[in-house]
């Protein structure tokens, strides 16, 4: 689900943000604190334009009154059909940028509820939304932009290819259509503004085909680059297990601590034998943020958990549940779900080739094509709006302190 939260917010935040590879569960920009997994290079990824971030410093204590957090709202209303800007002739209205800040601005709030006092004050709300609707604005230019190129190349995309994109989130996310749009709803979105992402992200791909074949730029891998990526990456395709954990954490330089973790765990470990779900004692009880929400589970190759935590999981049997086992983080226990075999080079080189094409699309895009229409693109800016989007990308003024 936290995947699909951001494949969301990069849509409504800035459209081409992270057009390839939308909906798979391990391209997330923001990473949920995972403390099994080692500190490891991860294989080159495409290059992303970044939306405006916005720091917020964590509490030290648990808040309980979370849910009150809402995102801050304009002083005054904005007339909805005031222009900011046009682009090339075409106007981009308050309305549209206001929605998105404000269902961005949402989902920023929502996703950072366990780090943020309950009452933040109202100047620094304010300043968030201030950098958000700059990045918001900015990816509405890009969108604009990459429309009018669609059109003029007189680029088709059919209601089919917008399907298979969405299901292919639904897949990658194990999700069925109605707990989509569930989560939809809660954020204030509907398919129909989905779809209209979706669209353009298939228009893109295409667009960047033309433009890559007419700079005389390879968008597709060849063979012998899949094989020379496989080779280097033995670890992805190696031998994998599914396997859920619980994990207690401790002070492991703290004797008492130590022994009531100990306690705790090896309660649990007999509860989990005794038959209670193991998914469920995960959820209510497991100190791993990362996998909480989902009972416990990770999937993951050699090399990537630490030494102690692979050497437990990797021993099991389907179904059997691990003693304790104890690393730099506390105490676990883990329960063996799947066992998955090493994959060939025949059985990745479709996907491989896929993807190395969509970094190669992605780059054109990233370091030449997107700065080439943002540069040639023809912008009027509204009475003052160019002031107040400098503003946020200025930094304060540093005041000579009083003597």
């Amino acid at each position: 689900m936290r995947s699909l939260l951001i494949i969301i917010g990069i849509l409504l935040v800035v459209c081409a943000a992270d057009v390839f590879g939308m909906g798979k569960s391990d391209g997330s920009k923001e990473k949920v604190e995972q403390p099994l997994e080692k500190e490891a290079a991860e294989v080159a990824k495409p290059a992303k334009v970044e939306p405006v971030p916005v720091k917020v410093e964590p509490v030290k204590k648990p808040v309980e009154t979370l849910a009150k957090i809402e995102p801050a709202k304009p002083a005054e209303k904005p007339d909805e059909n005031k222009v900011v800007l046009t682009i090339n002739g075409i106007p981009v209205k308050s309305g549209e940028v206001e929605s998105r800040v404000d269902n961005t601005m949402k989902m920023q709030m929502s996703g950072a509820r366990s780090r943020m006092p309950a009452n933040l004050p109202p100047d620094t709300l304010k300043n968030m939304r201030e950098r958000m609707r700059q990045g918001i604005v900015e990816g509405l230019i890009i969108e604009k932009l990459i429309d009018q190129k669609v059109k003029e190349r007189k680029i088709e995309v059919t209601d089919k290819e917008v399907e298979d994109v969405l299901q292919n989130i639904l897949t990658n996310n194990k999700m069925t259509m109605e707990q989509f749009k569930e989560q939809l709803s809660t954020m204030g979105l509907t398919l129909e503004v989905l779809r209209g992402q979706f669209k353009r992200r298939v228009g893109l791909v295409k667009l960047l085909e033309l433009e890559m074949k007419a700079a005389g730029e390879p968008f597709e891998a060849t063979d012998a680059e899949a094989k020379t990526y496989y080779d280097a990456n033995q670890k992805r395709f190696g031998e994998s297990v599914r396997a859920s954990h619980i994990l207690i954490k401790a002070d492991m330089k703290d004797e008492t601590a130590k022994a009531e973790a100990t306690k705790k765990i090896e309660d649990l470990l007999k509860r989990a034998r005794a038959g209670e779900d193991f998914a469920e004692l995960a959820k209510q009880y497991t100190d791993d943020p990362g996998s909480k929400k989902t009972g416990g589970e990770y999937t993951f190759p050699r090399g990537q958990m630490v030494p102690p935590f692979e050497q437990a999981a990797f021993s099991l049997e389907v179904g059997q549940i691990s003693d304790v086992v104890e690393t730099q983080y506390g105490y676990h226990i883990i329960k063996l779900s799947e066992k998955i075999p090493a994959k060939s080079f025949d059985d990745v080189k479709a996907d491989i080739l896929k993807n190395l094409g969509e970094q190669k699309k992605n780059a054109f895009w990233s370091t030449k094509l997107r700065q080439k229409y943002r540069s040639e693109a023809k912008l009027e800016w509204a009475p003052g709006e160019k002031e107040r989007i400098d503003k946020v990308s200025r930094p304060p003024a540093i005041r000579p302190s009083p003597k």
